[in-house]
């Protein structure tokens, strides 16, 4: 069957039913407020002679000043954007000429996701307040060191809008009763927390690896139907286009003297597909001598929206011309360059939105 087109997914109610599910989830993103719903609690270590700083957030308790031992776990919807997410085999790795990535390598993946296309006004008021949750603590936090000037943040402006960089867990594990034997093996049926050969990503590229028990993990990674999605089809089975909601943890780290920056991170944690990607599939990552996976020949088959284009450039997102006027936004900070369930009855999309999102929308901040 082939994937709602961009329309379908409004008309059909889809768009519908999940924005009023996560306008009642209370572990959405765009349902908590920094300073009422959650906090942050810093923790020190040592790099040598410099002190750094995780700050990690925490459900609140009987007062906003007294957090619980609950780390805070929100869930984000969004559509993976067509450029700025590192999918590949080296995943977010920087590296220099004639640098290699090795055991010790942090290699993770990082997954940007816009509004979706063509979002009903409450998914659209939705994924705003998502990004003001983000805004609100960025402007309200008390950070243990001094802000720096060089701040990564989460929430980013692109050509499509304004996104939500998710960074995934680490790629490549060290296994204690493995090591990687530099040949290509059979695929095998993925299982959570397994892992493999690097090898068996399709762009592996040996002149930029040099690993020895670090392994391919699985991540947490579910197909429409809650299968879990193997390593090696992440890239097309997240290709533009594709409607995802992610479950994660907000962490913000401060580096000291040495490294003097601070980063604003959302964690995924599991990631599931809820439509998959009607926008043609134009370059697989797959070898062309291997025959295409299930998953594969799901986001190949052409959307009736966009026929059979086969051209490399993919088509501009349609934009909405009944758009409400937007809410105010609070500024997310400096602009730098980028570093390296519940569920709820379906309402039809003719029935008026009266969503907490929308309410929120017209008061012009959040407030619940």
């Amino acid at each position: 069957m082939p994937p709602l087109s961009f329309e379908e997914r409004g008309s059909s109610g889809l768009y519908t039913q999940l924005a009023t599910t996560f306008d009642e989830r209370l572990d959405s993103l765009a349902t908590v407020d920094y300073g009422i719903h959650f906090i942050g609690q810093s923790t020190a270590w040592r790099n040598g002679d410099v002190k750094n700083y995780r700050t990690t957030f925490y459900r609140t308790g009987k007062t906003p000043e007294e957090p619980t031992d609950e780390e805070l776990v929100v869930n984000i919807i969004g559509e993976v954007a067509r450029e700025g997410s590192e999918l590949s085999a080296r995943g977010n790795a920087w590296l220099n000429p004639g640098q290699k990535i090795v055991d010790k390598n942090s290699v993770r993946d990082v997954l940007v996701l816009i509004q979706p296309t063509m979002a009903t006004e409450q998914l659209e008021a939705l994924y705003e307040n998502q990004i003001r949750t983000i805004e609100d603590m960025d402007s309200k936090i008390v950070l243990p060191l001094p802000r720096a000037s060089k701040v990564t943040h989460c929430v980013r402006p692109v050509d499509e809008g304004t996104s939500i960089v998710i960074t995934m867990p680490v790629k490549f594990k060290r296994s204690l009763t493995a090591a990687a034997s530099g040949e290509s093996t059979t695929r095998p049926e993925p299982q959570l927390k397994g892992l493999y050969e690097p090898r068996l990503l399709p762009d592996y590229d040996p002149s930029i690896f040099s690993l020895r028990r670090a392994m391919l993990a699985q991540q947490d990674i579910r197909d429409t139907d809650e299968k879990l999605i193997a390593p090696w089809e992440t890239q097309v089975a997240l290709h533009p286009g594709t409607l995802v909601s992610v479950e994660a943890t907000l962490i913000v780290y401060s580096f000291g003297p040495a490294s003097a920056s601070t980063v604003f991170q959302i964690q995924g944690r599991r990631i599931k597909i809820l439509e998959r990607s009607p926008l043609p599939l134009t370059q697989s990552p797959l070898p062309l001598e291997e025959p295409l996976s299930s998953v594969e020949q799901a986001v190949t088959t052409p959307s009736t929206s966009y026929g059979t284009q086969s051209s490399s450039k993919l088509p501009p997102s349609p934009s909405r011309t009944d758009a409400a006027v937007k809410k105010p936004r609070q500024a997310a900070g400096p602009s730098v360059e980028p570093n390296p369930a519940s569920t709820s009855a379906i309402t039809t999309p003719n029935q008026p939105a009266t969503s907490r999102s929308l309410a929120k929308r017209a008061a012009g901040h959040k407030n619940k």
